[in-house]
């Protein structure tokens, strides 16, 4: 099984969850996983990272190979995903927001791969806005939570001493 994650599991990780000073098991977790092939996330999303002058956008540009450039099977599931988006019934404006976001990326690379898309972003009604539950159901790509997803692979954070 191999997770996708979006850049709300990160983000929050840093400055909700699992601040890099009080919790670095979680990101030594990553590294871990990343390493076993069983975490990663696009290339669109490490850009968006990078972006930010923080702490997190220096953990992305480190980590370049996490970030996965899409492939020709993700090209088509993009194009896939995009035909979805422009017949969904949201406003342009929403379908503009999210074919030309990081979102669609992530979405089409677990489509064509199979992988799960990790995200604590939840349903939520409207047509303003393409949220991200709504496209993953709509194209029968699983997501779950980054919480469901560290039970699953029994992630554990032990306390010790810092370096």
């Amino acid at each position: 099984m191999r997770y996708l994650l979006d850049a709300d599991t990160l983000i929050d990780a840093k400055n909700r969850y699992y601040d890099f000073d009080v919790c670095p098991g979680f990101w030594d977790w990553i590294d871990q996983q990343f390493a076993a092939g069983v975490v990663r996330s696009v290339e669109a999303i490490g850009n968006e990272l990078a972006a930010c002058a923080d702490r997190l956008a220096a953990w992305a540009k480190a980590r370049p190979g996490f970030f996965l450039p899409p492939d020709e099977r993700t090209i088509v599931s993009l194009q896939q995903v995009a035909g979805w988006a422009n017949t969904s019934g949201f406003r342009r404006a929403g379908i503009a927001e999210f074919v030309e976001g990081g979102d669609i990326y992530l979405i089409a690379q677990a489509h064509a791969s199979g992988d799960i898309f990790v995200t604590r972003e939840v349903v939520s009604q409207g047509v303003k806005s393409i949220k991200i539950p709504v496209a993953c159901a709509a194209l029968g790509v699983r997501r779950m939570s980054p919480f469901d997803m560290l039970k699953i692979e029994h992630a554990t954070f032990v306390l010790g001493t810092r370096p």
